[in-house]
C-alpha cells in the first residue's frame, strides 16, 4: 500500500504511540517553516469506514489524506491562537461576547454529526477550541486514549456541549448575573443541555435550538462581539502570547499536550536545537518496488532527518513461509522471485548518526502459474499484445518503447514526464459494434493523469470519453475499463494530457461483446 505522506512531509518528532494510533510532528518538505500533525490511525472500526467520505469533506485544516496498509493517515496544519480556557481567564468577556463564542463553537461542530461517536466526541471538546484574531477555530486533532474509548461510547455528546457552553458563559464571570432579561433563556437552554434535560438528537438540532434564540434576542447588537478580542486588553493579549512562545513546534506541542491525557510528562523536547534534533531521531524506512521483465527492482526511499544526513546501512531481508531467503546490505535491491507465493521484504536502515530505523516491511505477491510446456511458456512470455494493435502513430513523437518496464509481451510504451499531450492514434482497426477497450497503466508519481477517449468511424467521432486517472500505487500496474462499448470505430485515439511524470501504457485490448 502507497505511503505518499512519507514522500510530501519530514517526520520531526515522534508524539505519541499505541495500539490505536502513531502520531507525529512534522512539515512540509516543500515549506519546512510550516508546522503539520501527521496521525496514523490504526484502529480503523466499521463506522469510521462509513465516515472516511465525512472526515475528508469536514475536518477543516486536513492537508492530506490516505489510507496505507495501517490504517488511515490524516495530516493537519498547525492552527495558531488561544487555547478557549486560557482566553476566558485572560480578562472577563461581556456577555455578549460570551454568547457570541458559543455561536460559533455551535455552527462549527454541527459538521462533525456523521463522524462516529469516539471521533464525534473527541473533536467537540473544549480543549478544541482556540480563538485567533477575533476567531473561534478548532485544533481538530484525533488522540486516542487507550482505556477510554468504552467510556466515550457510553458518553453524551450532546451534554458534554452543554458543559463546555457552560464554561463559556461562567469562567471569569463570577460578578455576572446571568438571569435578568434576555439571558435568563440562554442560561437555562445551557443548563438544559449540560444536564441532560433535552429532546435534542444531534449537534445540527442542538445549533438551530441556540440560534433561535441568538437571533431572537439583543446579544449581537448590546455588543461588539463581530471580533472576540476586542474585550481582551493588549496587555493580556502579551500574557497569551508568553502561553505559546518558543516557535510553532512549541506551541503545537503544548497545544496537543493540553489535548492528550497521556502526553509525554515534559516537554524538554521543546528546547533541543536542529541540529541535535537530527541526531537525535531514529530515521524512517521505506521503499518502492517497482516490477521488472524478470523481477522486482525494490527502491529505497528512506526518510532521514538533518539537511546533511545520509543513510549509512542498509539491511534488506527476505522472507518465504517465514524463513529467511535473502539478506543484502545494498542500498537498492533487485530480487527475482521464481517461485509462486507471497514474499515478505524487511528494510532497515542506519543514518550517520548511527541510529537505525525501525522495520518497514511489505509483501510481495507472485501470482501461481498453470503449468505449461516449454514452447507455451516461451509463446505466453512474449506474446506483445500491443503488435496486434494494427498501425498507430504518435504524433507529438513523445513516446518511446521501454523493453525494461513491461507488464507483458516484450515491451510498453513509455509517456515522457512533462508532455503537455500524448496521443496514441491507432487506426484501421475493424468496425465491431460492441467494442469494449481496457488498457494497463503504471504512473512513477502519485500525480493525477487526464485521458480522453476518442473513438472515430469514417472521418467523424462517434465516442468520447474523459478519465481523471489517480493512481493506487507508485510503479504498479493499474487497469482502466472503459465502463461501456464502443460502436464501430475505425480509429480510437488515448489522449494524455498534463503528464507530469513518466506513465507506461501496456497490454491495450480491443473485446467484442455479441
Amino acid at each position: 500500500m502507497r505511503h505518499s505522506y512519507i514522500e510530501k512531509f519530514d517526520i520531526l518528532h515522534p508524539f505519541k504511540s499505541n495500539t490505536l494510533q502513531d502520531v507525529y510532528i512534522g512539515a512540509p518538505k516543500e515549506n519546512t517553516k510550516e508546522i503539520v500533525l501527521i496521525n496514523v490511525l490504526k484502529s480503523v472500526n466499521e463506522d469510521m469506514e462509513k465516515a472516511k467520505g465525512a472526515m475528508k469533506k469536514s475536518i477543516g485544516n486536513l492537508l492530506h489524506y490516505e489510507e496505507v496498509d495501517q490504517g488511515i493517515v490524516l495530516v493537519t496544519r498547525y492552527m495558531e491562537g488561544v487555547p478557549l480556557l486560557t482566553y476566558l481567564e485572560q480578562e472577563p468577556l461581556s456577555l455578549g461576547s460570551r454568547i457570541h463564542v458559543m455561536f460559533q463553537y455551535l455552527k462549527k461542530i454541527t459538521k462533525y454529526d456523521s463522524f462516529p461517536k469516539e471521533l464525534k466526541e473527541i473533536l467537540i471538546d473544549e480543549t478544541q477550541i482556540i480563538i485567533d484574531k477575533g476567531e473561534l477555530n478548532l485544533y481538530e486533532l484525533i488522540l486516542f486514549h487507550e482505556g477510554e474509548l468504552e467510556k466515550i461510547a457510553n458518553s453524551d455528546a450532546i451534554q458534554k456541549v452543554g458543559k463546555t457552553l457552560k464554561k463559556i458563559l461562567e469562567i471569569g464571570a463570577e460578578n455576572m448575573d446571568f438571569h435578568r432579561g434576555q439571558y435568563q433563556q440562554i442560561y437555562q437552554f445551557v443548563s438544559e443541555l449540560e444536564e441532560g434535560r433535552h429532546t435534542y438528537k444531534n449537534l445540527l438540532s442542538v445549533f438551530h435550538g441556540f440560534k433561535s434564540i441568538y437571533f431572537h434576542g439583543e446579544y449581537r447588537e448590546n455588543d461588539d462581539s463581530s471580533r472576540l478580542d476586542n474585550d481582551v486588553s493588549r496587555k493580556s493579549r502579551r500574557g497569551m502570547q508568553d502561553h505559546v512562545i518558543g516557535g510553532k513546534l512549541r506551541g503545537m506541542i503544548i497545544a496537543i499536550a493540553a489535548i492528550s491525557i497521556v502526553a509525554y510528562g515534559s516537554l524538554k523536547v521543546l528546547r533541543y536545537t536542529t541540529a541535535s534534533k537530527a541526531a537525535s531521531q531514529e530515521p524512517v524506512a521505506y521503499f518502492e518496488k517497482i516490477q521488472t521483465k524478470k523481477g522486482f527492482e525494490l527502491i529505497n526511499k528512506s526518510v532521514l532527518h538533518g539537511d546533511k544526513n545520509t543513510i549509512k546501512e542498509s539491511l534488506w531481508e527476505v522472507y518465504k513461509d517465514n524463513q529467511i531467503i535473502e539478506k543484502k546490505g545494498t542500498k537498492d535491491l533487485y530480487i527475482d522471485l521464481k517461485e509462486d507465493g507471497v514474499y515478505h521484504v524487511i528494510l532497515k536502515v542506519k543514518d550517520q548518526f548511527d541510529k537505525w530505523s525501525k522495520p518497514y516491511g511489505k509483501d510481495i505477491y507472485v501470482e501461481k502459474q498453470v503449468a505449461m510446456t516449454e514452447d507455451q511458456e516461451l509463446a505466453t512470455d512474449y506474446t506483445e499484445k500491443l503488435e496486434h494493435l494494427g498501425s498507430w502513430d504518435n504524433p507529438e513523437k513523445n513516446i518511446t518503447v521501454d523493453e525494461d518496464v513491461l507488464r507483458s509481451g516484450t515491451y510498453s510504451w513509455k509517456i515522457d514526464k512533462n508532455a503537455n499531450k500524448a496521443t496514441i492514434h491507432m487506426q484501421e482497426l475493424r468496425p465491431d459494434p460492441h467494442v469494449s477497450l481496457s488498457f494497463w497503466i503504471m504512473s512513477s508519481s502519485w500525480e493525477n493523469t487526464n485521458i480522453q477517449v476518442e473513438g472515430i468511424f469514417e472521418g467523424s467521432q462517434k465516442f468520447h470519453r474523459k478519465i481523471n486517472f489517480k493512481p493506487k500505487e507508485i510503479n504498479v500496474w493499474e487497469m482502466i475499463q472503459l465502463p461501456e462499448p464502443m460502436e464501430k470505430v475505425q480509429e480510437v485515439r488515448l489522449i494524455f494530457s498534463d503528464v507530469k511524470e513518466s506513465i507506461w501504457i501496456d497490454d491495450i485490448e480491443f473485446s467484442v461483446y455479441k
